[in-house]
């Protein structure tokens, strides 16, 4: 999913376009030494990484599996020293797990924090990034670290709850493990099968059951031992807790009723048992449909609950198919709650005057040269002042303005072309901001997102300009921000 800015389309309507989830981690877009490493370079590295034992731990850990994934560090040993140094960093990460919004908006509280959460950099995506990145180098102690990993408790849902749980990470690691940790005479032995079996039948809730089917109905597996899974999976079905939060997850965010399909079409091509297991998925479904359920899910019309889609697809492959009195809830309850952005007057003609920037008058976006103009360029420099005076509204959070003030300074760096000075100027000025707010985020991942979306930009830079940044972060004073100033050079072998 891409992420809505702020370069608006409609007087308030967001469009996207400024960022792929896929440049939140690690630095992706940053060229990498093409040659060996050299001496001075080695010891800007060792320096790099003792200062980084000082940082937070979410950005310790992400400094270090950027190097791992990187060619600056070539010693075995050395990758394998730095993950155990991540692995106990993720103790301390401030979020426990990863979360998810039901919400479907990226311009909300909850929808940033989502797009934070996707670097994985909370206590079980950081330990669980480890131990893959590990099974290639030690596959034993891969093992080893991962059976450390205790899953969070889960606090049950209610339907004001708009952040639920996406614990992918650890069932990734855990069937990379099975796949890549075990070796051949274990797998013979069946060791590895084992393995996916001891964690299947430790699952309880709605958040490890979405993850666990999506891996087996995608992945390639011998008619034995997929019908082995699927009477594990049938045998869970019965036990897992779920509240109508994580139930409307289940059904609307994680496809699980299309890896319900997915897996009765895999036992049918095997020409597998299917009855107990479709038995099982229509009492499954159907508890969770009749229990009380949030308002705001898209089955419901009117009061009263509508076929899914997705339940008229299963439908055509079960025996006996769920009719719309086995979908009719019980008791329907309240929605998710959330803080929706740019609805203060000021946000609102921060808004406009960003429209102005991209699309004049007209609904048809300025060209390049339209925007090298005296007049635009002044159009711009007026907006800068405006925003600099631009405060914290009373009745808004600090890490609500924070965020809005951010996504300002990255449609700006967006609209403004990269050839005119104020491009430099916006970048300066947007360093500072973040130097001035990690006094209050101290690394947090809403803070270090923007800050990420800040090299990425830079990144773009030729080399002039581009070890100019860097030599402002560099000299910050601020230790994150230099971190990630020469963690990028190095990268990038300057």
């Amino acid at each position: 999913m891409k992420l809505l800015s702020i370069i608006v389309i409609g007087v308030f309507g967001m469009v996207g376009a400024l960022l792929t989830t896929s440049s939140l981690s690690g630095q992706k877009n940053i060229k990498k030494p093409a040659g060996g490493v050299s001496e001075e370079q080695k010891v800007r590295l060792e320096n790099l990484i003792a200062r980084t034992r000082t940082a937070s731990p979410e950005v310790a850990g992400d400094v270090f599996l950027t190097l791992i994934s990187g060619n600056t560090i070539a010693s075995k040993n050395k990758k394998i020293a730095l993950l155990e140094e991540v692995f106990q960093f993720a103790k301390q990460s401030r979020e426990p797990v990863r979360r998810k919004n039901w919400g479907k908006l990226v311009d909300t509280r909850n929808g940033f924090k989502q797009m934070a959460y996707k670097m994985g950099l909370d206590q079980l995506s950081l330990k669980s990034r480890v131990t893959q990145s590990m099974v290639s180098l030690d596959r034993i102690r891969a093992r080893n670290l991962f059976a450390e990993i205790k899953l969070p408790a889960l606090e049950v849902l209610t339907c004001e709850d708009a952040l639920g749980y996406d614990l992918s990470a650890y069932y990734d690691a855990m069937w990379v493990i099975a796949n890549q940790g075990f070796s051949a005479e274990e797998k013979k032995a069946g060791l590895h099968f084992q393995f996916i079996l001891e964690h299947i039948a430790k699952v309880t809730t709605l958040a490890q059951l979405s993850p666990i089917l999506k891996i087996i109905a995608e992945d390639k597996l011998q008619p034995d031992e997929l019908n082995t899974l699927v009477s594990s999976v049938v045998r869970m079905l019965n036990r897992v807790s779920r509240d109508p939060r994580s139930f409307a997850f289940a059904v609307e965010r994680e496809s699980v009723i299309r890896h319900f399909n997915r897996l009765l079409a895999r036992l049918k091509e095997n020409s597998l048992p299917v009855s107990e297991s479709e038995s099982a998925i229509k009492s499954f479904l159907t508890k969770g449909f009749t229990e009380p359920v949030c308002s705001d899910v898209s089955w419901l019309k009117n009061g009263k609950a509508v076929m899914p889609e997705a339940v008229a697809a299963l439908n055509k492959v079960l025996a006996v198919p769920l009719t719309e009195d086995d979908i009719q809830p019980v008791e329907i309850k309240g929605r998710a709650k959330d803080v929706t952005y740019w609805q203060a007057a000021d946000t609102k003609q921060l808004l406009t005057n960003i429209k102005a920037l991209r699309f004049g008058n007209g609904s048809v976006e300025l060209t390049i040269e339209q925007r090298q103009s005296e007049e635009w360029q002044q159009n711009l420099a007026g907006f800068l002042d405006l925003l600099h005076t631009w405060e914290s509204p009373k009745e808004s959070a600090e890490d609500d303005y924070f965020q809005q003030k951010s996504l300002i300074y990255e449609a700006l760096l967006d609209v403004c072309p990269e050839k005119i000075p104020l491009h430099n100027k916006i970048l300066y000025a947007y360093a500072k901001y973040l130097k001035e707010t990690n006094r209050h985020h101290k690394g947090s991942i809403g803070w270090l997102w923007h800050a990420k979306n800040y090299l990425r930009i830079v990144s773009r830079k030729n080399n002039t300009e581009y070890s100019l940044h860097w030599n402002t972060w560099r000299e910050s004073g601020d230790d994150m921000l230099w971190l990630y100033g020469e963690l990028s050079s190095l990268l990038a072998g300057k």
